[in-house]
């Protein structure tokens, strides 16, 4: 019994020793495992100039924020690496050029579908080609303009809100099944193809700077903004926009318009197309109409009662007549066979003092004979010869009868037609200003069509003539503010 006790505990003690070194040996084993798993943890950026600004991130800038807005650190252990695990609770990242003039660096945000949470993505104004973000299954807002993108990768995305893919080398995006899209702007790229497919809530849509043949957006019950001008757009189709406020189709190459049922539209911009008629009767909410530049050869405007400014400059129009309608503000120059102008309408037009906002633009009209105003807008016209020959007569009172005597009208040097020749008119980058005689020209002002201040400038040379660098104006419609000591001047110009 006792050897048998003895041979027991022998084999015990053998057995307790070799768990010992089991352990050992897994303890081992384990932290080698450890350490593999967090060396594996830090994320590989090939582009240094993208990793440089994620480990500049801090609480002073908005490179990163939290689910709370709040500006944080990714770099938490401050080993200027990231790690998967300083992606948790970032939701915003910014790495975008605060200067358009002066692009960022970044070429590449390869590493970007570590951060899994993120719902916001700001990369505009840098060098990126191409973009994948089609892992970020939580996105909803992406700003990628002012790159160099060819491909954007934005597939399965329906969480995604907003994209802003504008000045890029884009050929073709698609949004199918974006359900949750609000806003769309690619313009200035070289997509020749766009349709919408199960975009319920799309609001707002800018496309224009491309190479679009054709549009169709009568799938987009929730459109209110619609911008597409510059393409080659031969076909526009609006058909059942039944939320629709503002449409931009100018540049094109439109010989139609369909306004059928768009009663909703208060703000029309299609000048430059080929239209030579249009139906506007359906516009009963428009306030703001440019038409200018199509070979219009009839327009009517009646009970269009919202009207408030009308542009139907550089057209073969004979008489254009206002009465009808609420116009206030009528820009109509450049139109070599209008022979009458008719604003009479019982609603007052008025300008400010430096005639920023004007109410009545007439010039260059060889054809022009006769003007019909409201008693008391005779004050608000640019006292020119409009035709060239002085022979123009102003009339007002019960169907245009009475003749308004201008002969005591102040006329002023500089606010003469042929003081200040604008051009290229269209303009894509820079726009040249020749003056007949040398003034001292005291400020030159660029306002978009709402009179808001864009560009002014108040250091210049007294030269024949100035020119100004419009490059960074978004296309559309602009008023050019002269002052020189003889008085000030009004101009409009297009960018494109």
């Amino acid at each position: 019994m006792i050897a048998h006790k003895r041979i027991f505990l022998k084999k015990t003690t053998i057995f307790v020793k070799n768990n010992l070194h089991m352990r050992e040996y897994c303890f081992i084993f384990s932290f080698v495992l450890v350490a593999i798993s967090v060396k594996a943890q830090i994320i590989t950026i090939s582009d240094p100039a993208f990793k440089a600004k994620l480990l500049s991130a801090n609480t002073l800038n908005s490179v990163a924020q939290n689910a709370f807005g709040n500006n944080v650190v990714i770099d938490l252990n401050s080993n200027n690496e990231i790690e998967v695990s300083e992606t948790a609770t970032i939701v915003s990242i910014n790495v975008a050029s605060s200067n358009v003039l002066n692009p960022g660096n970044i070429a590449s945000l390869d590493g970007i579908q570590n951060f899994t949470n993120l719902k916001k993505l700001n990369c505009a104004g840098n060098h990126i080609t191409n973009l994948d973000v089609s892992s970020l299954s939580l996105l909803e807002e992406l700003k990628c303009n002012n790159n160099e993108i060819t491909t954007l990768n934005i597939s399965g995305l329906a969480t995604l809100k907003k994209i802003n893919c504008n000045h890029n080398n884009l050929t073709s995006l698609s949004t199918d099944n974006f359900i949750n899209l609000t806003e769309l702007f690619l313009y200035d790229n070289h997509i020749s193809s766009l349709s919408f497919n199960n975009n319920p809530n799309l609001q707002s849509l800018n496309c224009s700077m491309n190479v679009l043949p054709s549009l169709n957006v009568s799938t987009l019950p929730a459109l209110k903004y619609l911008v597409c001008n510059s393409n080659q757009l031969a076909s526009l189709n609006l058909n059942g926009l039944t939320q629709i406020r503002e449409v931009v189709c100018s540049n094109n190459n439109l010989t139609t318009l369909d306004l059928t049922g768009l009663s909703t539209i208060t703000f029309l911009l299609f000048e430059a197309n080929q239209i030579t008629t249009v139906d506007l009767s359906p516009l009963s909410s428009v306030t703001y109409l440019e038409c200018s530049y199509n070979p219009l050869t009839s327009i009517n405007m009646d009970g269009l009662t919202t009207l408030y400014h009308l542009a139907i400059e550089g057209t073969p129009l004979s008489t254009i007549d206002c009465s009808q309608s609420g116009v206030q503000q009528l820009f109509c120059s450049n139109n070599p066979n209008l022979n009458f102008i008719n604003v009479k309408n019982n609603h007052y037009s008025h300008s400010d003092p430096d005639m920023l906002n004007f109410a009545f633009r007439f010039e260059n009209l060889p054809s022009l004979t006769g003007i019909c105003v409201d008693n008391g807008e005779q004050n608000n016209l640019v006292h020119t010869n409009y035709n060239s020959s002085g022979n123009v007569i102003v009339y007002t009172g019960t169907n245009c009868a009475t003749v308004v005597d201008m002969s005591t009208a102040d006329i002023n040097e500089f606010n003469q037609n042929n003081a200040v020749t604008l051009y290229p008119n269209p303009v894509q980058d820079r726009i040249s200003l020749k003056f007949e005689n040398l003034y001292q020209i005291k400020s030159i002002a660029i306002y978009n069509q709402l009179g808001q201040l864009i560009k002014s400038s108040s250091e210049l040379n007294n030269d024949n003539e100035i020119s100004l660098n419009v490059d960074q104006l978004e296309a559309g419609s602009y008023l050019i503010s002269i002052e020189s000591e003889k008085g000030k001047q009004i101009k409009k110009f297009i960018k494109l």
